[in-house]
C-alpha cells in the first residue's frame, strides 16, 4: 500500500538502468496509476522497453537526450499523458505471464517440421563455388535482414564502418547492386563513396530517380496509406510506412494479443477496398503493392545489359522471392533465414552474409593474384627464349 501511494503521487517515473533484465518497477508504476496519469521515462536497455512503447525512451549514456526527455515529460499535456498511460495499462494488465510463455510456445509450434531440420550452407564453401564460376559477378543484395539485422527502429539500421569497408572491397571485384525497399535518399546517404548501384523502393526507383509509377498510382497509394493510418491508430506498437509504389503496415512492436488482430484488419482492408493491389505478408508486416513493380525487375534489366556473367542474389524476405525467380539456373539465389523459399542456397543470418562476402572477396583477390603471377612468369620465360624455336622446345 505504501509503494502504491508513492507511485500515485509522482508526476514522472524515471527508470534509467544502463543494463537490466525485465525491470518490473516500470510495470508496477503503470499498474498503480489507475488515474491514467503520470509519465514513464524508460531506458532502452531495460527489458520492459520491448513492450512499453508509449513510455518516453532514452539512452542513459546520452545526457543531452535525457535532459530533453525529462523536460518533455514534465511539460507533457494531460490529454497526452492520459492517452499514453491508458495504452500502457492496457498492455500491462492484460498481458499475463501465462500469455508471455504461450507466445514462445506458439512461435515454436508454428515452425513447420521440415524447417526444423533445415540445412544451412557454409559461407566459405558457398563463396568458393561462386568464385570458381570464373565469370564476372553481378551481385544483388537486399539490405534489411540481409546486410543488416532487422531492428525495431528502422532509422537506427545505419550501415556500420565494417560493412561499408566490406562493400567497398567487394565493389572492386564485382558489379554490386543494393536492392532495398528504402527510399533512394536514404540509400544514397548511406553508401556515398562506394561504387555500388542503388535500386530503391524494391526496384521501382533507380539512381537517376526515374520512377516506373504513374501519378494515378501514387495517388492511390496515398489514399491507401490514410486508411491504414486509421487502423494503426487503434493498435499501439503499429505504424504505416508509405513508399512510392507500395504501403507497408508494420506490427512488430505491437503486443502479441493485438498484433494478429491488427494484421488481419489491415489485410482485410486492402483486399476489400484495393483488390488490384498485391498483398505480401512479410516479417511482422502486411504490404500492399502493384504487382508489376518488384525486385525481379532489377534482375531482368541486368540480363538485358550483361552477357557471360554470373548473377548472385541474396535476400531474406517475401519481396526477394521475385528476385530469386528471375535469376537464371546458372546463377546463385541465397535466402537468409529458415523460412520457406525458392532460393537454392541458404544462410543463417546477416552475420553469415557478411562472412560469405568477405570470403568471396578473399577468393576473388587470390584468383587475381594467381593470374598476375602466372602472367609475370610467362613474360619472364618469353624474355629468356625470344625466338620461336626456343618457345617450341619449351612447349614440348
Amino acid at each position: 500500500q505504501e509503494i502504491y501511494q508513492v507511485y500515485k503521487d509522482v508526476d514522472v517515473m524515471l527508470v534509467t538502468p544502463v543494463r537490466d533484465g525485465m525491470n518490473l518497477v516500470a510495470k508496477e508504476f503503470i499498474a498503480s496509476r489507475d488515474d491514467d496519469d503520470g509519465v514513464l521515462v524508460l531506458s532502452e536497455f531495460a527489458g520492459a522497453s520491448s513492450e512499453l512503447h508509449e513510455a518516453l525512451m532514452i539512452n542513459p549514456y546520452d545526457i543531452c537526450q535525457m535532459a530533453q526527455c525529462f523536460k518533455t515529460a514534465v511539460a507533457m499535456p494531460k490529454p497526452e499523458r492520459e492517452a499514453r498511460m491508458r495504452a500502457l495499462r492496457e498492455r500491462v494488465i492484460h498481458f499475463h505471464t501465462a500469455d508471455w510463455a504461450k507466445s514462445f510456445l506458439d512461435q515454436l509450434s508454428s515452425v513447420p517440421a521440415q524447417l526444423r531440420r533445415i540445412q544451412f550452407d557454409h559461407p566459405k564453401f558457398l563463396a568458393r563455388d561462386i568464385a570458381e564460376k570464373n565469370l564476372p559477378l553481378e551481385i544483388t543484395l537486399d539490405y534489411d535482414g540481409t546486410l543488416f539485422p532487422i531492428v525495431k527502429v528502422p532509422a537506427s539500421a545505419v550501415p556500420d564502418q565494417e560493412l561499408r569497408e566490406l562493400l567497398k572491397r567487394l565493389s572492386e571485384r564485382s558489379d554490386l547492386h543494393i536492392v532495398s525497399g528504402r527510399p533512394m535518399r536514404e540509400l544514397k546517404s548511406w553508401f556515398a563513396g562506394i561504387a555500388v548501384h542503388l535500386h530503391a523502393e524494391h526496384g521501382a526507383v533507380n539512381e537517376a530517380q526515374d520512377s516506373m509509377v504513374s501519378s494515378h498510382e501514387v495517388e492511390t497509394i496515398q489514399k491507401l496509406s490514410r486508411g491504414l493510418q486509421k487502423i494503426a491508430g487503434k493498435y499501439a506498437g503499429t505504424r504505416v510506412e508509405t513508399k512510392l509504389f507500395s504501403c507497408c503496415f508494420h506490427y512488430r512492436n505491437a503486443s502479441p494479443q493485438s498484433a494478429e488482430r491488427a494484421a488481419n484488419e489491415a489485410q482485410k482492408f486492402i483486399e476489400d477496398f484495393y483488390p488490384d493491389m498485391q498483398v505480401l505478408n512479410g516479417k511482422k508486416t502486411v504490404e500492399a503493392r502493384y504487382p508489376h513493380l518488384n525486385k525481379g525487375v532489377v534482375i531482368h534489366e541486368l540480363l538485358q545489359k550483361v552477357t557471360l556473367s554470373c548473377i548472385v542474389a541474396i535476400g531474406d524476405d517475401r519481396t526477394d522471392e521475385d528476385m530469386f525467380q528471375a535469376v537464371p539456373d546458372d546463377g546463385f539465389t541465397i535466402v537468409v533465414g529458415a523460412h520457406a523459399s525458392n532460393a537454392r542456397y541458404r544462410l543463417k543470418d546477416s552475420d553469415d552474409v557478411r562472412s560469405l562476402l568477405a570470403e568471396l572477396c578473399t577468393q576473388l583477390e587470390d584468383i587475381k593474384n594467381s593470374r598476375e603471377q602466372s602472367a609475370d612468369g610467362h613474360a619472364k620465360l618469353t624474355s629468356r627464349f625470344p625466338n620461336e624455336r626456343s618457345a617450341d622446345f619449351l612447349s614440348l
